[in-house]
């Protein structure tokens, strides 16, 4: 009798070892996508007066970060001058991707309105003056 019960036993441990399927989960991982450069080539340059910063690197990296998020703008550039109320700043852009008041309406929406423009004067530059 304990023959049959062992030998009923291993049959049933083989069978359901050969028959249990395991299901196996796997996460799908983000595919890479890779970045191509985006190859901006400014000819204009405006330059603007710049009201509410109180730093160069949070406000005025805020404003260049939002700025050539656009793909736009290849270089945004600060006179700081410590306690001024307008901080001179010059944008040299592409005016095929972007016009003058799109670039003052998007600093402008920054941070809850914080910045307010000035000016605004656009001139446009040569090669050698974009880099």
């Amino acid at each position: 009798m304990k023959i049959i019960v062992s030998t009923f036993l291993l049959v049933m441990l083989v069978v359901s070892c050969t028959t249990h399927e395991e299901k196996i989960i796997v996460k799908n991982a983000k595919p890479k996508v890779e970045k191509t450069a985006q190859v901006i080539v400014p000819n204009n340059l405006l330059t603007v007066e710049i009201e509410g910063m109180s730093c160069e690197m949070n406000c005025g990296g805020s404003i260049r970060k939002a700025l050539k998020k656009t793909g736009a703008v290849t270089r945004v550039e600060f006179d700081w001058v410590e306690e001024a109320e307008k901080q001179i700043t010059k944008i040299s852009y592409d005016d095929k991707k972007m016009n003058d008041k799109q670039i003052l309406d998007l600093i402008e929406s920054l941070n809850d309105g914080q910045f307010k423009t000035y000016g605004g004067k656009s001139e446009k530059i040569s090669d050698s003056k974009a880099k």
